[in-house]
């Protein structure tokens, strides 16, 4: 698997849920292209374990599930195959890491100088092999909605998507544009 690091910087006014919960989504109105897109993962459900190696003032386990439920919902759409995923705060071989962090050192090419950064993850971009578990890192400290927001982005870039594909309410790397 080749990755690299995908960041995400928010300036975000308004509700994630709203984007998240409520129907008609955003999501359902996008139209892309039919992709003929291989699941890099070789498998339809995916063990994502959550590692918490910082304090938060919400219950990262439910923010966490509701990013989940969301690609479960759209991977297919978006990612051109569907997931499904097991969410575990213990496994030996996870697919996918979600780490809760207070800061991100480095995040490939994304500057980690701007303050506004809130997530980093590992981009599927190649087929032919990949090396789980692919990581993901969310900051803590912030608002709970831009927490549900970044885990969305961060997660769409383990399934391949980049900050240029739909949905970009999510996969912008400037979520103020949208």
């Amino acid at each position: 698997m080749s990755v690299a690091g995908g960041g995400i910087a928010l300036t975000v006014a308004g509700s994630t849920n709203s984007f998240v919960t409520n129907t008609p989504r955003y999501s359902d109105y996008v139209d892309i292209p039919e992709r003929n897109i291989s699941n890099p993962y070789g498998k339809q459900k995916l063990t994502v374990q959550l590692s918490q190696q910082s304090e938060s003032q919400y219950d990262a386990f439910v923010l966490t599930r509701q990013a989940l439920d969301y690609w479960e919902e759209y991977s297919e759409k978006f990612a051109g195959y569907p997931i499904i995923y097991n969410l575990s705060h213990n496994h030996d071989t996870p697919d996918v890491l979600i780490r809760f962090v207070d800061s991100i050192e480095e995040c490939g090419s994304d500057s980690t100088d701007n303050k506004n950064i809130t997530g980093c993850a590992d981009l599927v971009k190649d087929v032919d092999l990949i090396i789980t578990p692919v990581t993901a890192h969310v900051i803590t400290g912030r608002g709970r909605d831009e927490t549900l927001r970044t885990l969305i982005h961060e997660i769409g870039h383990t399934l391949g998507l980049t900050h240029h594909d739909e949905p970009a309410n999510f996969m912008s790397n400037d979520a103020s544009s949208v």
